[in-house]
């Protein structure tokens, strides 16, 4: 009977990891974003009519992928499987600096030779759990050089709060808020760079 009793037991033990093998597991079915800022709502700084620019490397920090980020806290993030971005949110604020500066704001784009380059950073492209009240955050870091010196380097920060009108609409309501900032941010890159006269070089060309 002992024996009996001991092979039942080897025989559940192996047989457990079997049947949960063939249990079926709801399939993962994730939600795609994107995020395409809107018109600028503030009137733009005017471009100088002889400013011209070439838009450089766009890059983002390795946390910053196509899965949508929750900061928890300030050292904790979270990356959601169901909700993904279509694109890398880089990609995002490059073809959105783009429409502005050389589309809205008439900046001419340079693709050849000495010219007044801006590279960007995007730092942060999160949702900030917190206990007022959820935003969402962008943070892109903007260099601006002639080739030869740093003209300017600067961090921008944009944080959007997060309105819920349904509590099952929370992730188009984050999607929105981020679209939102990224678009406030892509505004005060475009105000920078327009500031910024053109490099001696490329004027004395252009004469």
């Amino acid at each position: 009977m002992k024996r009996l009793a001991v092979f039942a037991g080897i025989f559940a033990a192996l047989g457990a990891p079997a049947c949960a093998l063939l249990t079926k597991s709801e399939p993962l079915d994730p939600r795609y974003f994107t995020v395409e800022p809107e018109v600028n709502p503030s009137p733009p700084v005017a471009a100088p009519a002889e400013l011209s620019v070439r838009l450089g490397p766009v890059t983002a920090g390795s946390e910053i992928r196509q899965n949508l980020v929750v900061r928890n806290g300030a050292h904790e993030l979270s990356f959601s499987e169901e909700q993904r971005w279509t694109e890398k949110p880089e990609a995002y604020l490059r073809r959105a600096l783009s429409h502005e500066l050389f589309e809205t704001r008439g900046v001419k784009r340079v693709v050849s030779g000495p010219s007044l380059t801006v590279e960007l950073e995007l730092v942060s492209f999160e949702e900030v759990v917190r206990p007022t009240g959820n935003v969402a955050r962008v943070v892109a870091t903007m260099i601006l050089h002639d080739e030869r010196v740093v003209r300017e380097e600067k961090t921008l920060t944009v944080e959007v709060p997060i309105e819920h009108a349904k509590e099952k609409e929370h992730q188009d309501d984050s999607v929105r808020a981020l679209a939102t900032a990224l678009e406030r941010v892509v505004s005060q890159i475009a105000d920078e760079v327009c500031r910024s006269p053109s490099p001696p070089a490329v004027a004395a060309e252009g004469r």
